[in-house]
């Protein structure tokens, strides 16, 4: 995994138990703590950060630090 320190986000794949995946993003530094307040919100299933997110995308997505929100 990455250097949680270079990231200001991360995408956050959920897992639901059918198998069907969805995607959030978080604007929180810390990978682990991204994936357990993205699932805290999507309820139940696996909660995984896949990709960084960086300081200018999470501004071009107009997102605040602590913020989630759902990646279409």
């Amino acid at each position: 995994m990455t250097d949680a320190h270079s990231s200001r986000g991360w995408l956050v794949a959920v897992t639901r138990p059918g198998g069907d995946e969805t995607l959030y993003h978080a604007a929180i530094a810390d990978p682990k703590e991204a994936a357990a307040r993205v699932l805290e919100i999507a309820g139940e299933g696996t909660a995984d950060a896949v990709g960084r997110l960086s300081r200018g995308q999470l501004e071009s997505l107009g997102m605040k630090d602590g913020e989630i929100r759902y990646a279409p």
